[in-house]
């Protein structure tokens, strides 16, 4: 438990009407302050989907979660500093005087969101944006390009201990949808629970999807919040660092992200 609470630091470190993108009023300049956390871009929202909001400028110091068992209640404000997004609380990890990072509420897909950012009750950010169902991403190291991954004994895929052809991994990724069970989001997962839409998710290695027979497991990680594993048993001919992205029905992971194979 403790590695793999460590992998999740590194990883980590109201219902509204259905709109359309096109009728939900945003405000480009704030947004470029908006990143979603695992796709490593300033697009792309949905919820139960890590954010980061920088640039804020805020009267507070540094603070961050500590570790959470399963079953531990999530933050909701941290030094007197909240994050709401249509009214609702989201969950805190972090926060410095310039960057915060928090796990959105469930919302209702394809609808208009308004988040404030606020320390002691004074509002410090505020952006609109529009939440589509899902918002597929995968963290990655630090050069931004290459995931996150683990071999089967929680150890690090890296490019000095690269995964290979015939392999099983975990790939680590958020904004991935509801799954069966439904689970409590205010707290990190009790139990396994697959995605809802299992049939429409795909691994895509150079844009090739992977048999869904070599997916052993996709959906929340049992243990934290905000975190979905994919496990996978790589196909024999897996290209040496192939881009990597993974598929839902209505969305696609960022392009540019690769895999560590030899």
């Amino acid at each position: 438990m403790i590695a793999r609470w460590f992998l999740y630091v590194l990883i980590c470190g109201i219902t509204l009407a259905a709109q359309s993108a096109s009728t939900c009023p945003t405000d480009t300049a704030a947004l470029a302050h908006v990143t979603n956390t695992a796709a490593g871009v300033t697009a792309d929202y949905a919820g139960y989907t890590f954010l980061t909001v920088s640039g804020l400028n805020m009267p507070t110091g540094t603070r961050a979660i500590s570790a959470l068992p399963p079953g531990g209640v999530l933050t909701k404000t941290m030094g007197g500093v909240t994050v709401l997004v249509n009214g609702l609380p989201a969950y805190l990890f972090s926060y410095t005087t310039q960057q915060i990072l928090f796990l959105l509420p469930r919302i209702q897909p394809n609808s208009c969101l308004t988040l404030y950012v606020e320390a002691n009750g004074v509002v410090q950010f505020q952006a609109q944006f529009f939440a589509n169902a899902t918002a597929p991403g995968m963290f990655t190291y630090a050069d931004g390009q290459t995931i996150i991954a683990s071999h089967a004994d929680w150890s690090l895929v890296t490019t000095a201990a690269p995964a290979h052809s015939g392999e099983w991994i975990s790939l680590w990724a958020a904004g991935l949808g509801l799954t069966n069970p439904d689970f409590e989001q205010s707290q990190t997962a009790v139990f396994s629970a697959e995605l809802a839409d299992k049939a429409s998710f795909s691994v895509l290695l150079n844009g090739l999807p992977v048999d869904p027979s070599r997916i052993g497991y996709a959906g929340i990680a049992p243990g934290y919040a905000g975190l979905y594993q994919i496990n996978v048993l790589l196909p024999p001919t897996t290209p040496v660092n192939p881009e990597i992205r993974l598929r839902t029905a209505d969305n696609i992971s960022p392009a540019g992200r690769f895999l560590a194979v030899q």
